[in-house]
């Protein structure tokens, strides 16, 4: 396959998930794991050829908390997201719906 120019090289959620679970008021086991079930089956669809790893980590983690409906914290009256979320991202609450 390398002979053909086939390099198939994602980077995975994973890493952001278990760094994210270092931050305040996300260290829950129980929103992490549900979290990385969803990254799980993300991968039966083509969302990680659309989006960053780190969009869908988010993502997954936002449907986690509304799954077990459970509330993630807010911090300076900013969404959890923000909190995670580098200021050059661009990430808000659409893109991860």
């Amino acid at each position: 396959m390398n002979h053909l120019g086939f390099d198939f090289d994602i980077e995975l959620p994973y890493s952001y998930l278990a760094a994210f679970k270092n931050y305040p008021g996300l260290n829950d086991d129980l929103i992490l794991k549900i979290a990385n079930n969803f990254v799980n089956d993300s991968f039966r669809t083509h969302v990680c050829l659309y989006y960053d790893p780190r969009v869908i980590a988010l993502a997954c983690l936002e449907l986690s908390q509304m799954f077990i409906h459970s509330d993630l914290p807010t911090f300076n009256n900013k969404p959890w997201y923000h909190y995670l979320n580098d200021e050059n991202d661009g990430i808000e609450k659409r893109d991860i719906d």
